[in-house]
């Protein structure tokens, strides 16, 4: 099930290439989320949270265009991972990113205009 969310993203980190003959593109996302408190807890505040994203060339082509932090809609989905001992876990991953709004140095949001598609393999 995919659900989308609205959120600030501060930055990214792309990974595109080979681990012990294992081909990897993996994308880390780096958006702001509100804390969340409860009746026993207070806090207030933001923190920076990783998200992970698979096979992500395309995506990270359009986001390298941007000045951050930026805002985006972001689709995740719950997919399997292997845990440590080899179990299947689930795992939160971005499955899309479309950018709405550059922030920019200067606390003014500005229309984000959208990096040429890459052309798909």
């Amino acid at each position: 099930m995919d659900f989308q969310r609205k959120m600030t993203i501060e930055g990214f980190a792309h990974f595109d290439g080979s681990v012990d003959g294992k081909e990897i593109d993996s994308l880390k996302i780096y958006a702001l989320e509100t804390i969340k408190g409860s009746e026993v807890t207070t806090v207030r505040g933001c923190r920076t949270v990783e998200y992970k994203m698979r096979n992500a060339k395309h995506i990270a082509a359009e986001l390298a265009a941007y000045d951050y932090p930026i805002e985006a809609e972001l689709t995740f989905e719950v997919q399997s991972a292997k845990g440590k001992n080899g179990e299947h876990i689930p795992e939160l991953v971005v499955t899309d990113v479309h950018p709405l709004t550059a922030i920019g140095k200067n606390g003014k949001a500005t229309p984000a205009v959208s990096a040429p598609k890459a052309a798909a393999a």
